[in-house]
């Protein structure tokens, strides 16, 4: 089944390029090599009118968290895409590797580092972008059963389609394992997510304990990019 994936993040250049190589299981996707700065849209909400698309799909929790951050959406000034064909029956892992040993260590100090961002990462399949309002339409059904569930109230568990926002790292030289959230990472090593299969699709294992569990939140930037023609041309 044919699914497409999403890659996004933030890179600050200090003196080296950034190489990272993109795997699904051990299928190889693609090598990037950076050599410049990523950063992210300047006024991202107000450009593309993003506020009001909020505040009419979502809930008012999530309107409020928006808000909490003063409506600034980080959003990253490219965004990779990939179409890949995934086995039904498989869960696979999305490993992303990173090579980032760019930095002014000397004597026992470091003032300066080139850093990395994973942002978004998202597993979407390729029908949900071809019907021209599926994903908003997945997104008001969950959010429907949501609200005839609980109301208005924030779900003690939930778990976010089709993007996730942290991921299990590895860095190269301890072997230390851990989960980064939206976190700036100065070294090198290995970006790892692991799928599963619900709701008869493959989503992303979310948060420190990397489980999907509650209630679905489809993630509105995804939503927002669904309904842009220039990108959907380039997928599909």
């Amino acid at each position: 089944m044919k699914h497409v994936l999403f890659i996004s993040f933030l890179f600050k250049k200090y003196k080296k390029d950034l190489n990272l190589r993109i795997f699904v299981d051990d299928q190889f996707i693609d090598e990037i090599t950076l050599s410049d700065n990523i950063n992210p849209v300047a006024n991202f909400h107000e450009l593309h009118g993003v506020e009001e698309s909020m505040a009419k799909n979502i809930s008012k929790y999530h309107l409020s968290d928006f808000e909490r951050l003063g409506g600034v959406l980080e959003i990253p000034s490219k965004i990779w895409t990939y179409v890949i064909d995934i086995c039904p029956s498989s869960a696979p892992k999305i490993r992303i590797q990173c090579q980032l040993d760019d930095n002014n260590y000397t004597n026992g100090f470091m003032t300066r580092t080139a850093l990395f961002k994973l942002k978004r990462v998202a597993l979407l399949p390729l029908e949900l972008l071809q019907g021209r309002h599926s994903l908003k339409k997945l997104w008001q059904r969950e959010r429907d059963l949501t609200y005839r569930i609980i109301g208005n109230r924030k779900p003690n568990l939930w778990f976010t389609f089709p993007s996730c926002r942290d991921a299990r790292f590895t860095d190269n030289q301890n072997k230390n394992s851990k989960v980064l959230g939206d976190t700036w990472c100065g070294s090198s090593g290995t970006f790892t997510i692991d799928t599963v299969k619900k709701h008869k699709i493959l989503l992303m294992k979310y948060g420190p304990r990397q489980q999907v569990m509650g209630y679905m939140d489809v993630d509105p930037f995804y939503v927002w990019l669904s309904q842009q023609e220039r990108i959907i041309n380039s997928i599909v």
